[in-house]
C-alpha cells in the first residue's frame, strides 16, 4: 500500500557544499565563507544518489559514503563495526521505541540505526452507503540504516538502500529509494467530498531506532 505524504511547505535546499554571504556594511573585500552544515551535506549526497546503487548496495554503505563525502566522522571510529553491530553515526539525538522518544528533535540529514523494528498499518474505508473495506500492511527492519530526508508530524521520511518488500528483485532493493516510517503509534481520519471516510491506524509495534547527528 502506498502511503501518501502530507503536504509540506516548500523549503529552500542547500545544493552546494559552500555558500557565501556579503555584509553590506563591510568593505567589498570582506567576504565571509559559510560552510554548509554537515547534515545538509549528508542529505544532499543521498538526494543526488536517489535511484542509484551506492557502493555494494548495503544500507550502511549509503550512510557511510554520505558522511565520508561530507567530511564527518566514520561510524567505525565511533562505535562497533561488526556486520550485525548497532552502528553509531554521531551524537545521539533521540531513541525511539514503541513506548516513547522525541520525534520533534529529528532533522533532515540525521541517520537512523534500526534494531528489530516492526511497523504495521491498517486502513478502513467506509462508503456513504455504509459499505466498507479493510486493508493492512506490515514492514520490518531487523538490522538497518537510513538517512532522514524530512519530518512531518509523526511521519519520518527516509532515503535508504537494500530494502524492499518480498518479491522485489535484489537489484531493485539495492538502489537508493524513498521510504516513510513513523516514530510512534497514531491514527488519522479523513473525509472525502463524496463523504467517504478513511480511517488509518499506524502502529510502531516493536524494536528500537537510534537517531544520530553526524559531526566532523
Amino acid at each position: 500500500m502506498t502511503i501518501r505524504r502530507p503536504r509540506r511547505s516548500m523549503r529552500p535546499s542547500i545544493d552546494g557544499l559552500e555558500s557565501r554571504l556579503t555584509l553590506s556594511a563591510a568593505p567589498a573585500h570582506a567576504l565571509i565563507s559559510i560552510k554548509a552544515d554537515l547534515n545538509s551535506q549528508v542529505l544532499s549526497f543521498a538526494q543526488k544518489a536517489l535511484g542509484k546503487k551506492i557502493g555494494d548496495g548495503e544500507c550502511a554503505t549509503l550512510a557511510d559514503e554520505a558522511v565520508r563525502t561530507a567530511g564527518g566522522k566514520r561510524f567505525y571510529t565511533l562505535g562497533p563495526s561488526g556486520l550485525d553491530a548497532d552502528y553509531v553515526w554521531g551524537r545521539k539525538i533521540t531513541t525511539l521505541t514503541p513506548s516513547g522518544g522525541s520525534i520533534s528533535s529529528i532533522k533532515p540529514g540525521d541517520i537512523i540505526q534500526f534494531r528489530n523494528v516492526t511497523f504495521s498499518m491498517s486502513q478502513k474505508v467506509t462508503k456513504p452507503n455504509g459499505s466498507w473495506q479493510m486493508s493492512s500492511s506490515n514492514s520490518s527492519y531487523g538490522h538497518h540504516t537510513a538517512i532522514v530526508s524530512g519530518v512531518s508530524g509523526n511521519y519520518i521520511y527516509v532515503l535508504q538502500q537494500n530494502v524492499g518488500s518480498k518479491g522485489k528483485s535484489a537489484d531493485a532493493k539495492k538502489i537508493v529509494q524513498e521510504g516513510t516510517i513513523w516514530g510512534t503509534s497514531f491514527s488519522t481520519t479523513s473525509t472525502a467530498k463524496d463523504k467517504t471516510v478513511t480511517a488509518t491506524t499506524y502502529t510502531f509495534k516493536s524494536g528500537t531506532m537510534w537517531v544520530y547527528r553526524p559531526y566532523s
